[in-house]
Order: structure tokens, then sequence, then C-alpha cells
């Protein structure tokens, strides 16, 4: 795990204007992003779904700037139907779709000051990362915040801490389409909505840093502090 934030920030921070870093978090303007995929490997599956909302905090709420909403045909296999039952994104959905578009998903990647998402990096990164890395394109570098940390960080819960029930913990108004059964939480685009106003959320309640350095820095030591029990817990 630690690996990844290292990639991320750590590797990302020498790069970015001292500014910047010292700049109020809650001014900058975040990326949510999240794919949907064929399954849980990323050197075989693939991403049918992937989204990208660029959004900026506002005095009350999440402003949506601009959203990047793509689907795409799977090359090597069909859309079991578990997936179908899982995502709701069937084969006919994606029949006339291309596949998975290096350029158009990076060009979405670079909008925005900060990525950001729920459990994006154990997840989703490996499955962007993957399939740009067969297409020699550099992953963009940008700061990264996974909002995941600072959920099990508040709750002191460090394995199963779902996106869902930490929405509703909060009161995010977007789980409303959820619960009647308007929209799902295994739509990309759904998931992107609702991590925007969870960031909201935290911002009030749990993420207690002024810059974006401290944010980073903070986040880098709840994930070391969060593998540690783990690990512990459950070995390598």
């Amino acid at each position: 795990m630690r690996r990844a934030i290292d990639e991320f920030n750590l590797g990302v921070l020498p790069s970015l204007d001292r500014k910047f870093l010292n700049a109020h978090w809650r001014d900058l303007r975040f990326n949510f992003f999240d794919c949907e995929t064929t399954g849980l490997d990323p050197a075989n599956d693939e991403i049918i779904q992937f989204v990208s909302v660029v959004t900026q905090l506002g005095s009350d709420g999440m402003e949506v700037l601009s959203t990047t909403d793509l689907y795409f045909k799977p090359r090597t296999a069909i859309i079991s139907p578990e997936i179908v039952k899982i995502t709701g994104i069937t084969n006919d959905r994606v029949a006339e779709c291309g596949h998975f578009d290096v350029e158009a998903v990076r060009k979405a990647l670079t909008l925005g000051d900060v990525l950001v998402g729920y459990n994006v990096l154990d997840f989703d990164y490996d499955f962007i990362n993957e399939s740009f890395k067969r297409k020699d394109v550099e992953f963009p570098q940008k700061p990264m915040a996974d909002l995941i940390f600072w959920c099990r960080h508040h709750f002191k819960k460090y394995s199963k801490v779902k996106q869902g029930d930490m929405a509703r913990k909060f009161g995010v108004a977007r789980m409303a389409q959820v619960e009647h059964g308007k929209e799902s939480l295994h739509n990309a685009l759904t998931d992107c909505m609702v991590g925007s106003e969870l960031l909201w959320a935290l911002s009030k309640e749990v993420i207690g840093v002024w810059s974006l350095s401290d944010l980073l820095s903070m986040q880098a030591n709840l994930y070391e502090e969060q593998n540690n029990y783990l690990m512990k817990k459950y070995g390598n």
C-alpha cells in the first residue's frame, strides 16, 4: 500500500509550486474519478466505464465545473452476467462504443488541481495505469486524495468502509437517489457525485487541516498507520 502513496504524492511534491502547496485546499478544484470494470484483475480485466467530475467547494456545497462520462467495449471478452448485475452496464450498452481511449481518459485526468476519489489508490488507479502502460502513456503527475483514509480514521474502522455507508452517516443528499433505486453506487458517475458531496461533509467535520501540503502529509500518515494496522491483523 505504501508504494501507491510514494508514487502519487511523495514523488509529485518536489515538482509542485510552493504557493500551490500552501494554498487552502478548499479553494482548489478537485477532479473526482472512478471506473467500472469487467473484473478485479488490472492485468486481465478491462475498464468499461470511466468518469471524471471536476468540482470546487463553494459556500453551499460542491459546484460541478465539468463532467466526462465514457463507456468502452472490452477488447477480449464480453461483460459477464455477474458484472452486468453489479454495474448495470450491459453488452448492448457498449456494443457501439469504442475500446478504451487512452488519450481521452488521460486528458480528463489532467483537469483540475487535485485528483480524488474513494479507494482509488488501490483499485481505479491500478486499472487506469495498467491500461496506460500498454500504450506507453504516463499517468498524470498530480497530487491525489483518497477519502477512504479519512473515513477510516474518523470512525476508527480500518477494514471494510464502504462509500455508501459513509455517505449515509454524513447525510449525503445524493444518496436519496440511490435509496429510491434511481441511481446505483456501482455506476461511476454516481460514485463521483456522491464522493463530491462526501468531501464537502468531510471538509466540515473531519479534515481539520488548512493547506494542500498539510492534507497530503496527514493523508500519508493515515495511510501508513492504517496499513500497519492491517498488516499486523491480517499479515502479508
